[in-house]
């Protein structure tokens, strides 16, 4: 049966996204979370081994590796093109015709992908939007940084 709710033509998957942030080297670690200035409490420069390393950014109140952990997943969002800033055209009610920007998901990815995830990452809070986040934290940027990986998977 078909109602006008069901899509005639169902959109089928190609890939599925699948994130670690433990099959980043520790190096490109290092230069994501400069980046996105996460706060140092130890030693970055010895640091080895992932365990090593996220220990740096951890005291008794402060655990930076949670933010982290938000922005890398959202530039590797970005980088597998399962989200991307898009120019939209829209019309207000009074006519006029507005150029602006959004953000789009890809439909042929499988992901998960909320938005209010990030809403404590925006400091200045009224409106919250995460293109907000997106500019900021010059999101788009950090692209390169984990240009050797692959976080897309077929789907069989």
């Amino acid at each position: 049966m078909t109602t006008q709710t069901t899509p005639i033509d169902p959109l089928i998957k190609t890939h599925q996204f699948e994130f670690d942030i433990n099959s980043i080297s520790v190096d490109d670690l290092k230069k994501l979370y400069k980046h996105f200035q996460i706060e140092e409490f130890g030693d970055v420069a010895a640091a080895n081994t992932h365990e090593e390393f996220y220990n740096c950014y951890k005291d008794d109140e402060t655990d930076g590796n949670k933010d982290a952990f938000l922005f890398i997943r959202l530039v590797a969002l970005f980088k597998s093109k399962c989200v991307m800033v898009r120019d939209i055209k829209y019309t207000r009610e009074s006519g006029e015709i507005v150029s602006s920007f959004d953000l789009f998901e890809n439909k042929n990815y499988l992901f998960e992908f909320e938005a209010l995830d990030y809403y404590d990452l925006n400091i200045s809070d009224p409106g919250f939007h995460i293109l907000l986040v997106i500019q900021d934290y010059a999101v788009e940027d950090a692209i390169p940084f984990l240009e050797n990986y692959e976080f897309l998977k077929p789907i069989q």
